[in-house]
């Protein structure tokens, strides 16, 4: 479904801005109070003023945003993955004239406005530690979106880190009976937290994409069990 709704926006002759958003976090933090502050912090992006500033300037017609959480040896790291859908032709804030200088326009807007919208609720967030903005090619555009909702964050540890599958795996297949209680009180923390959070959240023309291909999916006949 991602890949669809992508594929059709690159199809019009638009563009894919993606972000990594966090927040600070420490080591021993509560998970859901990490996740308060990361909220905290998208709700006031979305405040009306810093919103339109940075829909006119990268041209947002749409948003794809997923959560994640990982386990690093810093603590709980909850982030956002999101997919800002744009259109050239209203991109006003894009005025480099090769792609460096292109990235480095949408960095500033997008890791600026994640900024303020920290200093909003009295965060302080890093426009580079806590924001990594690229973007992507539409050659890359369906990769970008795989990796993005890579297992809906049920993947594989990478580096350092720790999904919560990877916190169920220690549980099931690890014999050492101090690791499995402890795997066990991150992953009740981990389930504690999330109860009622959406992972995927679909805002204008992703919204409308979703909502239209749940429509037509919804109209197809079922598919006859097929028999040998």
């Amino acid at each position: 479904m991602l890949a669809e709704i992508v594929a059709e926006h690159y199809a019009s002759g638009s563009f894919m801005v993606d972000a990594v958003l966090t927040v600070p976090h420490a080591n021993g933090e509560a998970l859901a109070k990490v996740l308060e502050r990361l909220e905290a912090v998208w709700k006031s992006l979305r405040s009306r003023k810093i919103w339109r500033n940075l829909s006119d300037s990268l041209g947002i017609v749409g948003c794809i945003r997923k959560l994640e959480i990982t386990l690093t040896k810093n603590g709980w790291h909850p982030h956002f993955h999101v997919s800002f859908l744009c259109d050239w032709r209203a991109a006003s804030g894009i005025k480099g004239s090769t792609r460096q200088a292109a990235l480095e326009d949408a960095h500033s807007l997008v890791a600026g406005s994640w900024s303020d919208a920290g200093k909003r609720e009295g965060i302080r967030v890093c426009m580079y530690a806590q924001s990594a903005v690229t973007i992507i090619a539409a050659v890359d555009a369906i990769r970008a979106i795989k990796y993005n909702a890579k297992n809906m964050g049920y993947g594989e540890s990478k580096g350092e880190s720790l999904t919560p599958v990877d916190l169920l795996r220690i549980i099931s297949q690890i014999e050492n009976k101090e690791a499995i209680n402890a795997a066990k009180h991150l992953f009740a923390e981990y389930c504690a937290a999330i109860k009622g959070k959406h992972t995927l959240t679909f805002l204008g023309s992703a919204r409308a994409a979703k909502t239209s291909l749940a429509e037509v999916q919804s109209a197809e006949p079922p598919r006859p069990d097929v028999q040998e």
